[in-house]
């Protein structure tokens, strides 16, 4: 069949944001082994929950990270006037076998991970619901009847997204462990139209 002259709208899309920099240097990879890891049922986590906001030593990836929320906020989401901040930060160990569990993140706007070192394991962000509530055939997935789509987590990667979206990271199957360092956001700020009954400060 012969089809031309139509357009496909991503409609209602999750805009995942997804960039490479240099974020870690040698001193921030030696510097999180001596950190204080504690059990997270399915991997290990910092004990400390603010570490870009509190350990010195993340000073500097904390102002990059901001540079790139504010960019998704102000550039992709075309939002003006909001403050937004990080409110918890952590580091994330995956020994062999280790993974995340399929999860969101409640109370916060947007969330992010970078990746310490690269990994075979695959970052895997998943839809709520099936586009089409049927379990069909599919000859090619694409963004827009996949269930679940994965990435690769390379070092120096970092990735922003909607906290309400859905996501996993697959087994470590190295016998490296796996570091990467996850944030949560919140806002301050005006918000809403006072004709509207919406206005809220924050």
């Amino acid at each position: 069949m012969n089809i031309s002259n139509y357009n496909i709208t991503p409609l209602f899309s999750f805009p995942l944001y997804s960039v490479k920099e240099n974020f870690i240097n040698d001193e921030i990879s030696e510097y999180i082994l001596s950190l204080k890891m504690i059990n997270n049922q399915t991997n290990f986590i910092s004990e400390n929950k603010n570490i870009l906001t509190t350990d010195n030593k993340f000073k500097n990836l904390y102002t990059k990270i901001k540079k790139h929320i504010n960019f998704y906020i102000k550039n992709i989401l075309q939002i003006d006037a909001l403050d937004i901040f990080i409110t918890q930060s952590w580091i994330n160990k995956n020994k062999k076998l280790n993974f995340h569990h399929e999860h969101c993140h409640p109370n916060s706007i947007l969330s992010g991970v970078i990746h310490f070192n690269d990994n075979e394991s695959q970052l895997i962000f998943q839809r709520d619901n099936q586009l089409l509530n049927y379990d069909f055939n599919i000859k090619t997935s694409n963004v827009f009847n996949c269930y679940e789509y994965n990435f690769k987590t390379e070092k120096n990667s970092l990735f922003i997204f909607p906290s309400n979206l859905k996501h996993r990271v697959t087994n470590n199957s190295s016998d490296k462990d796996r570091f990467s360092l996850s944030f949560n956001t919140f806002f301050k700020g005006t918000i809403g139209d006072k004709n509207k009954l919406t206005l809220l400060k924050i």
